[in-house]
């Protein structure tokens, strides 16, 4: 057997502009991954972080399809008009988190 690993990081995190609603003026980004894998307890949930903020959570499901999770920032004005940086968060039912890598997304690819 392997030794046991332990919560990890979501799987295969990605953030992009969203452009599916341009003609109503919303500015999004799209964060989405795969599921994590739990250690000795279950996963409660995930938070997405936006420049190192919560932004959003998302509860754990198990993920029996192909189907991704995935959160959308719709951005309000404040925060239109730059790149931010998106990471997604495990948390297990104990508090232990692991964090995903961090993606620079810049929504005004999308106007």
């Amino acid at each position: 057997q392997r030794k046991p690993a332990g919560l990890t990081p979501p799987r295969n995190m990605g953030a992009e502009a969203d452009t599916s609603m341009p003609l109503l003026g919303r500015t999004a980004v799209r964060v989405s991954w795969d599921t994590a894998y739990a250690g000795a307890v279950p996963i409660e949930r995930y938070d997405v972080l936006r420049d190192g903020k919560i932004i959003g959570s998302v509860p754990h499901s198990p993920q029996i399809t192909q189907q991704r999770f995935y959160f959308d920032d719709v951005l309000g004005e404040e925060h239109k008009d730059s790149p931010h940086k998106y990471h997604v968060r495990s948390i297990d039912a104990s508090g232990t988190t692991a964090d995903s890598p961090a993606l620079m997304v810049d929504a005004r690819v999308a106007l």
